[in-house]
């Protein structure tokens, strides 16, 4: 993926009023979590998960806050170690994991493991799963509404690997096939910005990270186009007539 193309996207999203009604919520949401003694925070973090889904029109469950809050800390905090430095341009789902009295030995586990028993919680499913665990690692996870999985789901991308669509968004399929080719995209966008602007690649995922004026992390910029996708044609712009065409093969006729 050409930089360009999430510079367009992140463009058409900030004047998407949909998109800009969501990032007020997003942004909002992000500010008032609280992790650093999630023991704590929870129950507090609890309110701003449900207040977070509750936004969107697709949500139409109830979730049961201490059931949430419990299950949280037991699935997601007591891996949380493993995933808080990891972004999602810099993934390497192989990368080994020494957690073998859990199952789990290699990252891309974790990653199955947490959205495996965060969408497993009566009420959240898989989507909201999703959007629950960006907002604890924004830099990792990307959200994936029902627009954009089916986008996903009937491109080339289950066929690659010989899947039936309907596992790329079962745990594993997310953590080993679609969150990696997601990295493949933020790779090459921070690469292609790194050559074309003459730039290192630090300064690449800077550039990216602010695109449209609207600082984020890589992986919602990644949402964003998948959100994007989703969205009609944009209509293409009108192409204005050479100052010197017609009238001047006019004129030298005459």
């Amino acid at each position: 993926m050409d930089w360009n193309d999430l510079e367009k996207a992140a463009a058409r999203y900030g004047n998407d009023l949909e998109a800009q009604d969501r990032d007020r919520h997003y942004y909002r949401a992000l500010s008032r979590l609280e992790w650093d003694y999630p023991d704590d925070t929870m129950a507090a973090n609890a309110d701003v998960f449900l207040e977070f889904l509750a936004t969107y029109k697709s949500y139409r469950h109830t979730v049961d806050k201490e059931q949430l809050a419990d299950a949280w800390l037991e699935s997601v905090e007591s891996l949380s170690a493993e995933l808080e430095d990891i972004a999602l341009e810099r993934l390497d789902v192989m990368a080994d994991v020494d957690r073998a009295e859990d199952n789990l030995f290699c990252l891309g586990d974790v990653v199955a493991r947490v959205y495996e028993e965060v969408r497993d919680i009566p009420g959240v499913g898989a989507a909201n799963a999703l959007r629950l665990l960006h907002l604890r690692f924004p830099d990792l996870f990307v959200m994936a509404d029902e627009g954009a999985r089916k986008y996903w789901e009937n491109s080339p991308l289950p066929d690659l690997f010989g899947m039936s669509r309907q596992r790329l968004f079962e745990p594993y399929g997310y953590a080993f096939i679609f969150l990696p080719a997601m990295s493949i995209h933020a790779v090459d966008a921070v690469m292609s910005c790194s050559l074309d602007e003459e730039i290192d690649v630090q300064e690449a995922v800077d550039r990216l990270r602010n695109l449209d004026d609207r600082e984020r992390s890589i992986a919602r910029l990644i949402d964003e186009y998948c959100y994007v996708l989703t969205l009609p044609p944009a209509p293409e712009e009108p192409v204005e007539a050479e100052a010197s065409g017609v009238g001047d093969d006019e004129e030298a006729s005459d």
